[in-house]
């Protein structure tokens, strides 16, 4: 099954998370303005370099923390993010929000050990009812099915399965919490499960070829191959080259047949 980590910064809607403290309203736009309005084009080398110097001027800045840690993540460089959240935590150690950023951060480097225990910092600051709390559990179920896999923690607390249950329970919206509600289903060798809470989060997010691939692979493990190999089919015309694999294995005959048949 493929890792599927960064698909998760769809969810953690970062630059909106935190205050906007320090914000000030002004003629000219500050370097913070400029690199939230490049992030928001996309432009993440230019939203890089405003929000650098916008750190450089207000380290403490929780809305320059935020909008700088997304534009890290969403660029993939999860080493910056956690060195800028890091520094945070030590000046503001009480703000659960920034523990929650932090464990994704390293969950997204496969420091599944640190982000667990990051993240049950945060579980124990962070508000009953705060909006992060579906992001928490939902980072919580990666960082212990991590550290299995890593073979660093037994079975004897909450398993990655309840963390997302209650990731899906407070936002069934949350396509990769179902997705990795699935996944954890069928290493446990639930298939038919499995396939309910992959196609649950393409009801969301139809588009996502990872899913559509795992999916995929739960239907032929359950024993459906034809629905398999419409997966893997969907999953290979969105560039999923594992999926493209699956086919010459698995559906190559079916495809054969279908072009050799006869014309009536």
């Amino acid at each position: 099954m493929e890792r599927f980590l960064y698909t998760i910064l769809v969810f953690l809607g970062l630059t909106a998370g935190l205050l906007h403290a320090g914000e000030s309203v002004a003629q000219e736009p500050t370097n913070l303005e400029k690199g939230k309005t490049a992030l928001a084009q996309g432009d993440l080398s230019s939203a890089r370099k405003f929000l650098e110097l916008a750190y450089k001027e207000a380290p403490q800045d929780t809305a320059v923390i935020s909008a700088l840690t997304d534009t890290y993540l969403r660029g993939q460089d999860a080493r910056r993010a956690e060195q800028v959240l890091t520094d945070a935590v030590k000046r503001t150690p009480t703000m659960s929000e920034l523990y929650v950023y932090l464990g994704v951060a390293q969950n997204m480097r496969g420091n599944f050990k640190t982000a667990y225990e990051t993240l049950q910092k945060a579980n124990e600051l962070l508000g009953a009812e705060h909006p992060l709390r579906s992001t928490l559990y939902l980072n919580l179920g990666i960082a212990t099915q991590g550290l299995i896999a890593q073979q660093m923690r037994e079975m004897d607390g909450p398993s990655a399965l309840s963390w997302y249950d209650k990731a899906v329970e407070l936002n069934p919206r949350n396509a990769t919490a179902h997705s990795y509600r699935g996944s954890a289903l069928y290493r446990a060798g639930n298939y038919e499960d499995a396939v309910l809470a992959y196609s649950k989060a393409l009801e969301i997010d139809d588009s996502n070829a990872i899913i559509i691939y795992n999916r995929g692979m739960a239907y032929l493990r359950e024993g459906n191959r034809a629905k398999a190999c419409l997966d893997f089919h969907a999953a290979c015309k969105r560039r999923n080259m594992n999926a493209c694999k699956q086919i010459t294995i698995e559906c190559t005959h079916d495809q054969l047949g279908a072009k050799q048949q006869p014309e009536q």
